[in-house]
Order: structure tokens, then C-alpha cells, then sequence
């Protein structure tokens, strides 16, 4: 009886094990094969095709059905499957279809086969560094994976790297493989202007005699203008190669001289191609109106406030220049002048480019500009600003009292003319100091307000806006 019993037992442990090796099996399965018309979040990154890489799928890793169907979603699964099936063509092609860096788990035969390679390759060029020795010194196979990425040069085998042919078509792809060419070849001058013409940034690699080479430095910075950091420091004295460096990239006026960063010309065809580049010239150049004007009419680098925030104190008192920088960003707006951040024209310029400018305006106008900032809410800018809409200071309205809105006001009309002078303030930061309790209040107040605001007709807003400003308020250029 004691014989049967165990003979049973065993029989029911083998029936166990089978059941649960197939209920891992249909685990697996329904998760690399969702079926029709579900979808997961997770297909797409191919995470699930992972999970025959669990201490528990052991046993699946072999299952020819399972490892094909894991590869098909993520090529890399082909890291777990069995060394049979990392031999297996078909499978191998499977996974490289999805990824070619698969190659790096096919077997060692796989990845010498030239035809497996290509295959790798049309997916990932930089399989290439897991094939083979011998396929790796393949010209064929190396010629197209330098033609598709001159970087590839890198995975050739040393004699590749030391051919000219193969050089050549590599830095025709990619000016900066010349980091991976012979040494013999990067003292070749004609290999280097080819690869400086390709991009400047190829002169970092050429050898150190190059940088002193005008033609080779100048076919450098005009493909490449920051590649003059490269250059000798005779060549970042040289007006012209520095002329041809801006006109590239006006970033490049960092690694002029300090004498041409004074120079008025070079700085002023710096600041038309990258407006923030002012800052990199000579400070004695900060108070030059014409400069500051044309790095903030820059259409690149201008929107970084970089010139105002350098701008001599009377030109960032300076209302036109004070304009253009808040028509690009209303955040520059920081940069301006006292006088300037009260001025109301200035102000609606700011808060209509951008809402959280208001943050920036001085109390007693936050409240007339609350309907400007309202169309902005409308149209779904952030809610940050609401803070500011409702509520001036915490502490101001327990010192002043009457006269001011307070968290509990509703939302009224805006006063004709706002107040002759700011009232008293009290408390420390933009926002005042809030205990939690009045810091939850105002974030419920902005979720009903935010509300409020996509209900409220936009024309009655305007108008309310247009009856606290003046007359300019009326300019078709803002748009309320």
C-alpha cells in the first residue's frame, strides 16, 4: 500500500509540474502575443517580450514557439533562448528584423555568415561590432556599413581602417570618422580637408600641426563655426577666419581673441546669427544700443533675455528695447528696468506673451491685467499664475484691510484706474508665507476660477480689460 501511495504521489507531482509548465507557457504567450484588439502600454517598448528571461520560464527557453514569438516583439529576447535556438536561422532573422544588435546573441556560426550580417545591419548598423573577426574584415560588408554610417569604420578590422578607399568613404558619410582612421592616414592632408569640409568638428581629430593649417582650419569653421575652439591660437586672432566662423554660428565669438570680441563688426555679425551671443564679447560693448537692438531682433538666441539681462542699466530703461525683448518672451520682463515693470504698456506686452509674467508686475496692476490672463487660461496656459490673479500677498491684505480682494472675495469687476500708490506689503517671497490650511484654500479657488474663466464670455473680459487701460489697449496687435 506504501508503494502505490508513493507511486501516486508521484504521478500527481508530474501531473502538477506539467500543468504549471503549461500555465507559464500560455503566461508567456498571451503577453508576446496580446490578442486581437487589445492593446498594452508595454508592447510597444517590447518589455514584455523580456520575460522569458525570468528564473522561472528555464524550461520555456527552448520551446521553439515561445522564443519565435518573444523575438518577433523584441529581438533581444533572443538573449534567453536555449544555444539551439540562438543557432537557429530562422529565428536568428526573426529577432534581427526587430533589433539588429540581436547579432550579439546569434551563435558564433550565424555571426560570421556575411548574408546574416547584411541583415543585421539594414536594421542597426552598429551590428557590426558583433560580428565576426573575419566578416568584420569582409570589404564588402564593411563598405556598406560605412556608406550607411561613417562611424562604422570603428568595427572594421585594422587593415580596413588603414585602406584609403575605405577612409575616404567613411569620412564622405561622416567627417569625424576620421577619429577611427590609421594614424598613418589622419597625417594626410588631403583626408583631413575632406573631412573638415564634411564637418568642422573633424579637425579635433586631425594631428595637432593641422591646427595651425589656415586652409584646413578655414574649411573647418566654415562647415563648422565652434569648431574654431580647434584652431591655434594665431588662426582665433585671424579676423578672417573668425568672420567665417560667425557667419556659421555666432556661439563662435567665444573662442575668438580677446581683441576681435571688441571688435564692433565681428560682435555685430555674431548677434544677428545667435542674439545671446552678446554676452561672449567684450563687457565695454553692453551699453552699445545698435548691438543690444540687434541681439534681441535675433531670430535665434534672442527669446534667452541674454542681451537685456548684460544691457547696461540705461538700456534696460530703454522702453523700445524693453518691448522687443517682452514681444518674444514676457519673462524678460525681469530684466527691465523699475519704471519699466510698471508701465502698463509694457506690461499687457508681457503677460499676453506669457501669463506667468505677471508674477513680475508690481501689485497694484496684477489686478487690472487679470482678464488678459484669463484668455490666456482659456486657451489652456497654465494655472500657476491664478495665484497671482486672485490673490496679491497673504500678509497685504491682513495689513490693509479694506481696499483689497482677499481670498473669500469673488471675482468682481476691475477698478477704473488702478490704485495712485502700492499699498504696504508685508511677509517674505513673491507669494507672501501660507500656512497649509490658506494654501489649500487658494488651490481650490483656482480650480473654481480656472472653471469660471472657460465659462465667461472672452468679450467681456476684454472689454474690462480695455476700460482699466488706457487707449493703446485697443491695438489689433494684442490679441485679447
Amino acid at each position: 500500500m506504501g508503494a502505490a501511495s508513493s507511486v501516486y504521489g508521484s504521478f500527481r507531482s508530474r501531473r502538477r509540474d506539467k500543468a504549471m509548465m503549461e500555465t507559464d507557457k500560455q503566461i508567456v504567450l498571451s503577453a508576446v502575443r496580446p490578442g486581437e484588439g487589445t492593446s498594452n502600454p508595454l508592447d510597444a517598448t517590447g518589455v514584455l517580450g523580456l520575460l522569458l528571461g525570468h528564473e522561472r520560464m528555464d524550461h520555456l527557453r527552448a520551446d521553439r514557439e515561445v522564443v519565435l514569438s518573444a523575438v518577433r516583439q523584441t529581438g533581444l529576447a533572443l538573449r534567453f533562448a536555449s544555444p539551439e535556438l540562438q543557432d537557429d536561422r530562422s529565428i536568428v532573422l526573426e529577432a534581427l528584423k526587430s533589433d539588429g544588435e540581436a547579432l550579439a546573441f546569434a551563435s558564433k556560426r550565424l555571426r560570421a555568415e556575411p548574408g546574416m550580417v547584411l541583415a543585421a545591419m539594414r536594421q542597426n548598423v552598429g551590428a557590426l561590432a558583433y560580428a565576426s573577426d573575419a566578416t568584420r574584415a569582409d570589404r564588402r560588408i564593411v563598405k556598406v556599413a560605412v556608406k550607411l554610417d561613417g562611424h562604422a569604420l570603428r568595427d572594421a578590422s585594422a587593415e580596413l581602417r588603414a585602406s584609403r578607399e575605405m577612409v575616404e568613404l567613411a569620412l564622405e558619410q561622416n567627417g569625424c570618422a576620421l577619429r577611427w582612421a590609421e594614424e598613418s592616414l589622419k597625417r594626410e592632408r588631403g583626408l583631413v580637408l575632406l573631412a573638415c569640409h564634411q564637418t568642422g568638428w573633424a579637425l579635433e581629430f586631425a594631428e595637432t600641426h593641422f591646427r595651425h593649417d589656415f586652409e584646413v582650419v578655414k574649411a573647418a569653421v566654415s562647415s563648422e563655426g565652434q569648431a574654431l575652439r580647434y584652431a591655434s591660437p594665431e588662426l582665433r586672432a585671424n579676423r578672417e577666419v573668425v568672420l567665417l566662423a560667425l557667419a556659421s554660428n555666432g556661439k563662435a565669438l567665444e573662442f575668438a581673441s580677446d581683441a576681435l570680441k571688441q571688435d564692433r563688426d565681428l560682435v555685430l555679425c555674431a548677434v544677428r546669427k545667435f542674439g545671446s551671443s552678446l554676452r561672449l564679447a567684450s563687457p565695454d560693448l553692453f551699453s552699445d544700443r545698435a548691438l543690444v537692438k540687434a541681439a534681441l531682433e535675433s531670430t535665434h538666441g534672442s527669446s534667452q533675455g541674454g542681451a537685456l539681462r548684460i544691457a547696461s542699466p540705461e538700456l534696460r530703461a530703454d522702453k523700445e528695447l524693453v518691448l522687443l525683448a517682452v514681444k518674444r518672451h514676457g519673462l524678460l520682463l525681469r530684466y527691465a528696468s523699475a519704471e519699466l515693470k510698471a508701465d502698463l504698456e509694457v506690461l499687457v506686452y508681457a503677460v499676453a506673451q506669457r501669463a506667468s509674467a505677471l508674477a513680475l508686475a508690481p501689485v497694484q496692476l496684477r489686478y487690472d491685467l487679470r482678464p488678459l490672463v484669463g484668455r490666456q487660461l482659456a486657451y489652456g496656459r497654465n494655472l500657476r499664475t491664478l495665484w497671482l490673479c486672485l490673490h496679491r500677498k497673504a500678509s497685504e491684505g491682513k495689513a490693509s484691510g479694506a481696499g483689497r480682494a482677499s481670498p473669500a472675495t469673488p471675482l468682481a469687476t476691475p477698478p477704473a484706474t488702478p490704485p495712485a500708490t502700492p499699498p504696504a506689503t508685508g511677509g517674505g517671497g513673491a507669494f507672501g508665507r501660507l500656512d497649509h490650511v490658506t494654501s489649500l484654500y487658494l488651490k481650490m479657488k483656482i480650480v473654481h476660477f480656472a472653471g469660471y474663466l472657460h465659462g465667461r464670455p472672452l468679450r467681456k473680459a476684454a472689454a474690462n480689460l480695455r476700460r482699466a487701460g488706457p487707449s493703446f489697449l485697443m491695438d489689433s496687435q494684442i490679441h485679447i
